[in-house]
């Protein structure tokens, strides 16, 4: 028993030795990139608020096999979030959540842009190391303001708060525009 004891300490301590680590040659090229001010999220996941009406969506199985209320998997559906370096942006992102509007232009609710935002601002967080990101945009339906975080591999948190809408999360990647 207690060699089992003592196996199961050595496990647990060799799981938390592995660190997940970021080269210089990635940071850089990351750097290299969000410098260019020209480069795409495209989301995997989304993360609504799981308000009533979310919780029935997902408990009628319309959302899709392993979909939650607050975790929607996004693998299959095309969606970006494209800056360039002229400061225009381009967006793409399916909606989930509830809405407190009923007036929509477009796709159903989801958020679409074309343009320079009415804000922004960029800025490398020495204390967190990461990259973050804000935007405010008006549609003719909605008014949405955008933080994104860029991490040092390339992974990325854009929160969505919308004037009329529920907030919603995305996860996904960066990458470079082709």
């Amino acid at each position: 028993m207690k060699k089992l004891g003592i196996l199961c300490c050595l496990l647990l301590m060799s799981c938390g030795i592995t660190k997940n680590t970021v080269t210089e040659e990635k940071a850089t090229a990351l750097k290299k990139l969000i410098d260019s001010k020209n480069f795409n999220i495209v989301s995997h996941t989304a993360m609504p608020m799981a308000g009533i009406a979310m919780q029935q969506l997902a408990n009628s199985n319309l959302l899709g096999t392993g979909n939650t209320a607050n975790n929607i998997d996004l693998t299959t559906n095309a969606n970006y979030f494209k800056v360039t370096n002229l400061g225009e942006l381009s967006v793409s992102l399916p909606f989930y959540g509830e809405t407190r509007s009923t007036r929509f232009y477009g796709k159903l609710g989801n958020i679409q842009f074309e343009g320079i935002p009415t804000k922004s601002s960029f800025i490398f967080n020495d204390s967190k190391n990461r990259y973050e990101a804000s935007y405010e945009f008006k549609t003719r339906s909605d008014v949405y303001k955008i933080n994104i975080q860029i991490y040092l591999n390339s992974k990325t948190r854009l929160m969505v708060i919308p004037g009329n809408k529920s907030a919603i999360t995305y996860l996904g990647v960066v990458q470079g525009i082709e």
